[in-house]
């Protein structure tokens, strides 16, 4: 049943029909998990703070995950971040096959403190290139939020936790003491598909004044497409990507925003900002420039070679130079020397092409309204 009526301007949903669509779960406004356990606890309900949160919490960018009396914080014990090692005189163990696996562990370690550490208590390195540039309208009038957008009661120590997180891996900074506000956006907080909490900052009111970098770059199926048939391929997928470019320090005000727990800005370029893609894709491509036989989609490289040996020495290159190009990889996402692989968003195989079953299964399941 639909309700027409010329004094309302958007459309409302009921409960049940937010029920039957699959949008709420069922035991809905209850927190629990349905059907689970009474022990265990959804994700929204996860790090409730049992105190206000300190608007003054802070946390080193150098002295690991340790903070100022808080019980729940333990000692960091990632690696130090380091440069990556040279290239070796020899591989450590016979070409073949079924030695892929053994190789694959090998180079997780051997690169576990340079290309592959994901430590989230120290500083991101800054990826190869000039610092990206906000190019605002001189004409523009600055908007500003005063009041910070509220953070439902059972995220709260989820999100300041996340904070302080972006804080240790040098993407934001406090704003400093006597600074005043010109520009400030609004933080706004939504639900994952998890129930865990989603973090973003609305730049669109800064986007409408600033000019775009423009970078061209091509659909993920015509990437895919060009990977050749009967070849090794090896996939990796860049680690907090936007956050490896440095913002000029001369534009960083630009992007405070404010929050229940204070105001903060970004030193790297923002997710959500018009031309952060253009900045990013433009330095990947950069130091990817004069290596062969690869594709790339945003955080998403593929590199492929027919001889299995030379694309263990090549895989072994490009550990090496992205590392040193300061640029992170996701350890958990490293698919090595292998026929059939996933990449942007595709299953690409020794012979086929095709988008991956979990989006296929997303619309075949999609509730019935």
């Amino acid at each position: 049943m639909v309700y027409v009526s010329s004094s309302v301007r958007a459309m409302y949903l009921s409960y049940e029909s937010l029920l039957n669509l699959g949008l709420l779960p069922a035991n809905f406004p209850s927190d629990d998990v349905a059907g689970g356990p009474k022990e265990r606890r959804s994700p929204d309900t996860a790090d409730t703070p049992d105190q206000p949160l300190s608007v003054n919490a802070t946390r080193s960018a150098n002295g690991g995950c340790v903070g100022p009396g808080d019980p729940r914080d333990a000692q960091c014990t990632c690696p130090q971040r380091t440069v990556p090692p040279a290239r070796p005189v020899a591989l450590p163990f016979p070409c073949k096959p079924e030695n892929n696996n053994r190789m694959k562990d090998w180079l997780l370690g051997r690169y576990a403190s340079s290309t592959f550490n994901t430590c989230p208590h120290r500083a991101l390195p800054c990826m190869e290139g000039p610092p990206i540039e906000m190019h605002v309208d001189p004409a523009a009038t600055p908007r500003a939020c005063h009041t910070a957008a509220t953070v439902p009661l059972h995220w709260q120590r989820r999100v300041h936790d996340d904070l302080l997180r972006d804080e240790a891996l040098g993407v934001i900074e406090r704003v400093p003491y006597g600074e005043p506000v010109t520009w400030c956006h609004r933080m706004v907080v939504t639900r994952k598909h998890d129930g865990s909490p989603r973090r973003t900052v609305d730049l669109s009111p800064l986007n409408k004044f600033c000019q775009r970098e423009t970078f061209a770059t091509e659909s993920p199926f015509h990437l895919a497409r060009r990977v050749p048939k009967g070849t090794w391929k090896t996939v990796t997928d860049a680690w907090n990507g936007y956050h490896s470019v440095p913002l000029r320090e001369s534009d960083r005000h630009l992007t405070t925003f404010i929050t229940p727990f204070g105001r903060w800005r970004y030193t790297r370029a923002p997710q959500g900002f018009l031309s952060s893609g253009d900045g990013y894709n433009r330095r990947f491509d950069a130091v990817l420039s004069d290596y062969e036989r690869k594709e790339r989609c945003v955080d998403d490289t593929i590199h492929y070679d027919t001889d299995l040996e030379q694309h263990w020495w090549r895989t072994i290159d490009f550990l090496t130079r992205v590392g040193r190009s300061g640029i992170v990889l996701n350890s958990d996402k490293f698919q090595f020397a292998e026929r059939c692989v996933d990449f942007a968003g595709f299953r690409v195989s020794e012979s086929t092409i095709e988008p991956l079953p979990k989006y296929l299964d997303a619309i075949r399941d999609f509730p019935h309204p």
